[in-house]
C-alpha cells in the first residue's frame, strides 16, 4: 500500500471521470424568438410547518415570481460551438454597454480534455424548458413569467 502512488491514481481518476460524462447538445437556434414560461406549480398535498400550521394546500397553485423577482439574466451556450460563441461575445457587449449586472452563464458542454475547467448543469432543460441555445432567461415579474429568448444569427454589425 506504501508504493502506490495516490496523487497519480487521482489524477487518473478525475480523467476517467470527465471522459465518461455525456452532455445534453441543444440545436443552435436558427433565428431569434421569445417564448413565455409560466412557472407555476400545483402543490400536491398539504404542506405543513415544523409546528403543523399550513404553509400550502393540496389544489394550491403557486408562482414562485410572486413570492420573490427573478432579477439575474442567465445566458445558456454552447461553448464548443464558434457560431454560438460569436453570438455570445454579441450579446455580452450589447448588456455590459447597457450598464446592466447579474449576468450567469452556463454551459451546456464542455471540453472533455479540460475537465474541472467548466461544469454542467442538467437542470436547466427542465427548469426553463430550453429547446435550442444561446438562450437567454429572463423573468417580467409584473405577469410573473420567464422570458426565454433564443439567440438568432449575429449580424454584421453586431459583431465589430
Amino acid at each position: 500500500v506504501a508504493a502506490i502512488d495516490w496523487d497519480k491514481k487521482k489524477k487518473e481518476a478525475i480523467k476517467r471521470f470527465w471522459k465518461k460524462q455525456t452532455f445534453k447538445v441543444f440545436p443552435t437556434a436558427e433565428k431569434g424568438r421569445v417564448r413565455e414560461i409560466d412557472p407555476s406549480i400545483l402543490v400536491e398535498r398539504d404542506l405543513k410547518d415544523l409546528a403543523g400550521r399550513p404553509i400550502r394546500r393540496a389544489g394550491d397553485i403557486v408562482n414562485p415570481l410572486q413570492i420573490r423577482p427573478f432579477t439575474q439574466t442567465v445566458l445558456i451556450f454552447n461553448p464548443l460551438s464558434e457560431d454560438e460563441m460569436a453570438r455570445v461575445a454579441a450579446f455580452r457587449k450589447a448588456y455590459e454597454e447597457a450598464g446592466k449586472l447579474n449576468l450567469v452563464l452556463i454551459a451546456t458542454q464542455m471540453d472533455k480534455e479540460k475537465s474541472w475547467e467548466g461544469y454542467k448543469s442538467p437542470e436547466i432543460e427542465y427548469q426553463w424548458h430550453i429547446e435550442k441555445t444561446p438562450a437567454v432567461i429572463t423573468a417580467d415579474n409584473n405577469r410573473h413569467l420567464f422570458l426565454v429568448e433564443e439567440l438568432g444569427p449575429v449580424k454584421e454589425e453586431e459583431v465589430k
